[in-house]
């Protein structure tokens, strides 16, 4: 897989003069993988530094952190598909990013 993306990364570089979109879908789908990473991360991190201490999170606490991270999330997915959307001349996902 990393060479197939070095691979598609430099065409896509290559093209960008020609297929400009080819570099924003790259882009894109970067940016919606880490944003699920990051939004994983952050949980373990908590997670596991609340442990150290002896912190226990209640399921209240567990559920009000995890839907503000899937609301970070959703937010940054919606904002990569409005930017391929735009380039693409299509104004699909300004209504739910300006939400």
């Amino acid at each position: 897989m990393p060479a197939f993306l070095v691979v598609y990364a430099l065409a896509a570089m290559a093209a960008f003069g020609r297929a400009p979109i080819l570099l924003q879908a790259l882009h894109s789908a970067a940016a919606m993988y880490l944003a699920w990473h990051y939004t994983g991360q952050t949980w373990g991190t908590m997670a596991a530094f609340a442990s150290t201490t002896g912190l226990r999170f209640d399921a209240t606490a567990r559920r009000l952190i995890g839907v503000n991270l899937v609301a970070l999330l959703v937010w940054h997915a919606t904002w990569s598909a409005q930017l391929l959307y735009r380039l693409l001349g299509s104004a699909l996902f300004n209504p739910i990013y300006a939400a």
